[in-house]
């Protein structure tokens, strides 16, 4: 396998060098599992235009410049800089250094590219994906230095109304600078100028953009983010309650004296109340996303492969026509496996399956996922829902498997839904505070109470 992976390598450097346009780099990590964090950044001519990383144990890429550009690389550390070595060549395929492990951080290279490119116009074309934008607009453009901002010079377009509007620009070989707007500078995207696409510029936050000698599409990205757009995997649909009405019948933000019960627990191979990150790395959520804790199974080695954890009751019996459950889920890792969820009558099952999702569902910088799950055919009943996760035991990287959820939720028709979470605080002979959470738009309960004497 190595020696594929070594004759690939030298494949593809010498489809890169034959252009005699590139800087190639070859990244290797000693332990295989990528740099963890570590990159390089290349700026040509004083703009960031790539950040360079190596997955799993080895990678290669490239960056087109033309003849007399300076070129500058910039190492940034990971948490294994041990692992790391790479090379690196000129356009001309003449060697520039072998560096690592532990390389220099920061700025350890500047060249002037001998490459014999030459400027030329060719077609750019721009994409950015509107659907999660929630400012009205009409249309979207692009602004750049190409056409000094001028604002709707460049406008973009939906043809297949897929909420993803695209611009073909014919440009010059060269670097630019630009960002997505709409409807003459309305509104505008606000990007981080610490993102991997941006000058790093923290008052004029701009894209960077470093154009060859070939016709080029640069990849389609969300508003304001250098990545695509993140969609859950399935989404909440949402109600269909006719003339009634929709109203919370079940809230549970992770609370296990709620009455939560199943493998839940402390140790590896179960399912672990958290708060902040799980202690593996290149896995789990960094913190909850409602309140301060969240369930997730720990997958580092021990304990149970398959675990399973059960919500408390939830009362369907006074609900009719439709129900949804909702929660939200993190899926990151290498060695995330499977989730089913399922509903029963009983807390012990047998439960029936209503979804299942396996793999790596988020990237380190995709927010939490809500999943919705339509319920309708358990109205007028009590029910319970199981989340049962399986790890991936095919991979080594087992550790890197923690699948998580928070805030469990069920939403359904009523006429007047019953309230939940009753309790009581400060009794006394002849006075009790109660607490409960309404399940509609409530602000009164009638309470029927009867007092005992011991």
């Amino acid at each position: 396998m190595k020696n594929f992976i070594l004759l690939l390598t030298t494949f593809l450097s010498s489809l890169f060098v034959s252009g005699q346009c590139h800087y190639v780099v070859d990244m290797q990590d000693s332990y295989g599992d990528g740099w963890n964090g570590a990159s390089i950044d290349v700026s040509v001519n004083g703009t960031t235009v790539a950040n360079m990383t190596c997955s799993g144990s080895a990678s290669i890429d490239s960056i087109a410049t033309l003849s007399g550009d300076i070129v500058e690389f910039s190492f940034i550390s990971g948490s294994w800089d041990s692992e790391i070595t790479f090379q690196i060549t000129d356009p001309s395929a003449a060697a520039l250094g072998s560096f690592g492990p532990n390389p220099t951080v920061g700025v350890f290279l500047t060249n002037t590219s001998n490459s014999v490119c030459l400027p030329t116009t060719v077609n750019v074309t721009f994409q950015v994906d509107m659907n999660q934008v929630t400012d009205a607009f009409t249309n979207p453009e692009v602004n750049g230095t190409w056409n000094s901002w001028c604002g709707n010079c460049n406008p973009m377009t939906d043809n297949d109304g897929d909420g993803v509007w695209e611009a073909t620009i014919p440009l010059l070989s060269g670097n630019y600078e630009y960002k997505y707007s709409a409807d003459n500078w309305t509104i505008q995207e606000m990007n981080d100028p610490n993102a991997s696409c941006t000058n790093g510029n923290t008052t004029y936050t701009n894209r960077s953009l470093s154009v060859g000698t070939t016709d080029m599409i640069i990849p389609n990205v969300c508003w304001g983010s250098c990545t695509p757009c993140f969609y859950s995997p399935q989404a909440p649909s949402g109600l269909s309650c006719g003339n009634g009405l929709s109203g919370l019948a079940f809230s549970d933000d992770i609370v296990l004296s709620n009455g939560w019960s199943g493998d839940i627990g402390s140790g590896n191979g179960i399912w672990k109340v958290n708060s902040g990150g799980t202690p593996s790395g290149s896995t789990g959520p960094t913190s909850a996303f409602s309140g301060s804790d969240y369930l997730y199974f720990e997958t580092s080695t021990g304990g149970l492969d398959t675990a399973t954890a059960v919500t408390p009751m939830i009362d369907l019996t006074g609900t009719s026509n439709d129900a949804e459950l909702t929660f939200w889920i993190h899926a990151y890792g290498a060695a995330i496996g499977s989730l089913n969820v399922g509903v029963s009558t009983s807390a012990t099952g047998p439960f029936t399956n209503v979804f299942n999702t396996t793999g790596q569902i988020q990237t380190p910088s995709d927010p939490w996922a809500q999943i919705g799950i339509n319920l309708a055919s358990y109205v007028g009943q009590q029910i319970y829902v199981a989340f049962t996760y399986a790890r991936d035991v095919t991979g080594a990287t087992s550790y890197q498997g923690d699948l998580a959820i928070d805030l469990v939720e069920v939403n359904a028709c009523v006429s007047c839904i019953a309230p939940f979470g009753l309790s009581a605080s400060n009794i006394t002979a002849t006075s009790a505070d109660i607490n409960w959470t309404a399940g509609g738009a409530e602000n009164r309960m009638v309470l029927n109470s009867k007092w005992s004497r011991n």
